[in-house]
């Protein structure tokens, strides 16, 4: 039977390594969500100026 602290101390340690393995899987997707993101709001404001320019240019003229 081992003591008490040695048993809480490896606990916790395997405990913690399972948080952070976790936590980098997550920041990993979290990464990608935000290329994605940045991806479609680029596109998104790209067709919008472009639209929104060709709307302006029609009311001028």
């Amino acid at each position: 039977m081992e003591s008490l602290p040695i048993l809480v101390a490896r606990l916790s340690r395997r405990t913690l390594m399972n948080y952070e393995s976790g936590l980098a899987q997550w920041s990993q997707y979290f990464r990608l969500f935000r290329r994605l993101f940045a991806l479609i709001d680029s596109a998104y404001l790209y067709f919008w100026d472009s639209a929104w320019l060709k709307s302006a240019n029609g009311a001028a003229t």
